[in-house]
């Protein structure tokens, strides 16, 4: 590799997978550690490193480093995907503490709640439904993950399940501003705009710095203009 490849962190990424295709398990690792001290924020080396250790079976500092590139990348969606295999594997190896089992149960959960999140930015609807779907059956009280299936499920036409699973995440936690949102799109696409102005209003008053909150509950908006005027849908 010569000096210039150097200074480009996408050659280096592509030159360590040669090594890696030719099984030059070493001479990749070296030059991505060395990609990384010239580009220490440059997520691709970072996820290509840890794609390495897992590769090898050296789990903990795969696991390590998976976590650190989503800490600081929080959309970048191979190193969830790759994150979430590892975190399955330890589950279904039986070596989880039982003490510990919940919480990294409820762990694993939060990791595939936002990686749906990541996959709507994407515009994968039915992939981010799933995925909120699996968290929730790891993790059946999980109140964010509630709230992104009802919000997903209300854009896919789906505003009855919607409306129970934003029901469900308010009763959880009566101060998530945004499953009181949710809940309020649900009602309002049922057209039951008088509950919906209720639940627009009680996600204000918890949260008026959201923008869609803002947005749905402000003096201008049709849900309120319906409510005062006292035309009722519902």
């Amino acid at each position: 590799m010569n000096k210039t490849s150097h200074n480009d962190p996408n050659l280096v990424a592509e030159s360590a997978v040669a090594y890696l295709q030719r099984g030059e398990h070493a001479q990749a690792e070296k030059i991505l550690l060395s990609g990384i001290e010239r580009h220490p924020d440059h997520c691709v080396l970072r996820h290509n490193l840890a794609e390495l250790y897992r590769n090898l079976a050296r789990d903990a500092q795969a696991l390590e480093l998976f976590s650190a590139i989503i800490e600081k990348h929080p959309h970048f969606f191979p190193s969830y995907h790759s994150l979430i295999l590892l975190l399955k594997k330890q589950l279904s190896s039986g070596n989880i503490a039982l003490e510990n089992r919940i919480a990294f149960v409820q762990k694993l959960a939060q990791y595939i709640n936002n990686m749906g999140n990541v996959l709507l930015d994407n515009g994968q609807v039915e992939a981010a439904r799933d995925a909120y779907r699996e968290a929730m059956t790891l993790w059946p009280d999980y109140s964010a993950a509630l709230s992104n299936l009802s919000n997903v499920l209300n854009k896919m036409g789906q505003t009855s399940e919607a409306e129970s699973l934003a029901g469900r995440a308010v009763k959880l936690n009566p101060q998530f501003a945004q499953a009181w949102n949710n809940l309020g799109n649900a009602l309002s696409s049922q057209n039951r705009f008088k509950a919906a102005a209720a639940c627009f209003e009680r996600a204000l008053a918890i949260n008026p710095t959201m923008a869609e909150v803002r947005h749905n509950a402000g003096s201008g908006s049709l849900f309120l203009q319906i409510f005062r005027e006292d035309i009722t849908m519902a």
